[in-house]
């Protein structure tokens, strides 16, 4: 299966009560790393997409905006990283380094702007079905990528993107 076999330039919002669960995930992140946003991100067996994002403005952005002549959302090099492997961590400063091409040194340079910084992904495949949590922080002097990488290698935020997913499959069976 080609995981680029859809387009991903619409993204459906979660239940509301969905997207609350989502937020006190997040609200935990916040307490335990100083998180400053969160989103995710639920690819259901490459057909359609779901979102959850706690910054609005970035949201409006991320999905509406475009460079060249295409949406941000195609572009961003931490979705298309994200899809081009399975199960990674990703750290988001690499990706605003000058050795990046210019279009992705524009979009981080955007999160930046958006108070999106020091971030990190987590990017998982299960079944037929990709997802991503996402973490970042307005606080320059809060290295967060490192601080929840070296903490635990990363398995407090792998027990978030569970409880994520746990609260999307729950969204799913009640619809069905």
């Amino acid at each position: 299966m080609d995981i680029n076999s859809y387009k991903k330039t619409k993204c459906l919002e979660f239940s509301e009560d969905c997207e609350i669960k989502l937020f006190e995930i997040f609200m935990a992140i916040n307490k335990n790393y100083g998180a400053t946003y969160m989103s995710y991100t639920f690819d259901r067996s490459d057909v359609v997409r779901f979102s959850f994002r706690t910054d609005s403005q970035w949201a409006d952005l991320y999905h509406n905006e475009q460079i060249s002549g295409k949406p941000i959302i195609e572009l961003c090099p931490l979705d298309v990283v994200s899809r081009e492997r399975k199960n990674i961590f990703i750290m988001w400063d690499l990706y605003s380094h000058k050795i990046q091409p210019k279009t992705s040194r524009e979009i981080m340079g955007m999160r930046e702007d958006a108070g999106l910084s020091h971030g990190l992904t987590l990017s998982t495949y299960f079944g037929a079905h990709h997802d991503a949590i996402a973490i970042a922080t307005e606080d320059r002097k809060n290295d967060l990528a490192v601080n929840v990488l070296s903490e635990d290698c990363g398995d407090y935020l792998k027990k978030c993107l569970v409880e994520c997913r746990k609260q999307v499959i729950d969204m799913f069976d009640k619809i069905t």
